[in-house]
């Protein structure tokens, strides 16, 4: 009988050990990147599920792999401020959705962007957007179609300022001028 306890419980401990210790799992709104002792960072970005880890080998880094926003607004206490052509200061509510791209998560990784990632988008729209949306008129800004023209004509010129940092925007939406 005691035999029994112990090959009981040996069995426990080894099903409980072998996925807590050589499996990483992955949830589904995030990206994993495995970084090895000898190999660095894998090439590759794991999905949900369950994947090989050696204990004290293998690192892993969690990346959101849903949308992320980058919000300017009047409420939020950070409006985009833009000079128009007549060099008339406005106000700007923007929202900006985007997503880091299929496969280039580790990518991000390996620049070292992990932690810091969100902030250079931020800055590197900031810049794109005064850039762009100074081409507004003071007409320009009383007219929906010239504002959403004004958003689908920056919308790849900002996609090719955040290529660098492996993220792409899925749309501009100007909410308010003030």
């Amino acid at each position: 009988m005691m035999r029994f306890i112990n090959l009981t419980c040996l069995v426990v401990l080894v099903l409980w050990a072998i996925p807590n210790l050589f499996l990483e799992q992955i949830g589904p709104d995030v990206i994993g990147v495995r970084r090895s002792l000898t190999g660095g960072i894998a090439e590759q970005d794991f999905g949900v599920g369950y994947h090989v880890s050696m204990p004290f080998w293998h690192k892993w880094y969690r990346l959101q792999g849903t949308l992320h926003y980058l919000e300017f607004s009047h409420s939020s206490g950070e409006p985009l401020d833009v000079r128009t052509k007549e060099n008339n200061v406005i106000f700007i509510d923007v929202s900006i959705p985007y997503h880091i791209k299929e496969g280039e998560g580790w990518e991000i990784v390996r620049n070292g962007f992990e932690h810091d990632y969100p902030n250079k988008v931020k800055s590197a729209t900031i810049g794109t957007l005064r850039k762009n949306l100074a081409e507004l008129s003071n007409l320009d800004v009383q007219d929906p179609g010239k504002r959403q023209e004004i958003a689908q004509k920056t919308l790849p010129i900002l996609n090719e300022s955040l290529a660098q940092y492996h993220v792409v925007a899925t749309h501009i939406v100007l909410r308010a001028i003030r």
